[in-house]
């Protein structure tokens, strides 16, 4: 199936017919977009009930903000695939799935700086300088942990609140 073929379905679910003229300029205005999250966008939005008043042929900012949600659900659930389990025991929950980060997903770092005077830092942090070139002073910093992706307790706290497919 072509993204020709589901606007026009999409015009056709909602009672109307798209012309040749309107589906080049839909085309042209969704042609930076993965074929695929469009057409799910139009199956999605012909399943919708047409409000009074709304034109057949939802505009294209719309179909692009359908298909946005698609990447963004999808997105969410490779990473839903990723993560380690979580544990059933509460008292299994105390229990930190990354000692680098202690499931913060970023990782503290000391940079020695790039100066004759390195004062005074922090004995717990690492000593790695960081990626500046110019002079600089001794600094803290941080970055991304490893476990960014796949840990349940940063994925949890990223999904708060939220509802499925928000």
């Amino acid at each position: 199936m072509s993204v020709k073929i589901a606007l026009q379905a999409l015009a056709i679910a909602r009672s109307s017919e798209a012309d040749e003229a309107v589906l080049a300029v839909y085309l042209h205005e969704l042609a930076d977009l993965d074929r695929g999250l469009v057409m799910l966008a139009c199956e999605r939005l012909a399943k919708l009930p047409r409000k009074e008043y709304q034109a057949a042929l939802p505009d294209v900012g719309t179909i692009r903000a359908e298909a946005t949600l698609v990447q963004v659900e999808r997105h969410r659930e490779a990473a839903r695939r990723r993560l380690a389990p979580i544990p059933e025991d509460e008292d299994q929950r105390r229990y930190l799935y990354c000692l680098d980060c202690s499931d913060s997903g970023w990782r503290l770092f000391r940079c020695t700086g790039r100066t004759a005077d390195r004062g005074q830092h922090d004995q717990d942090l690492t000593m790695i300088p960081c990626s500046r070139r110019q002079v600089h002073v001794p600094h803290t910093y941080a970055e991304r942990c490893q476990c960014y992706d796949v840990n349940p307790m940063i994925f949890g706290r990223s999904t708060w609140g939220k509802k499925d497919g928000e």
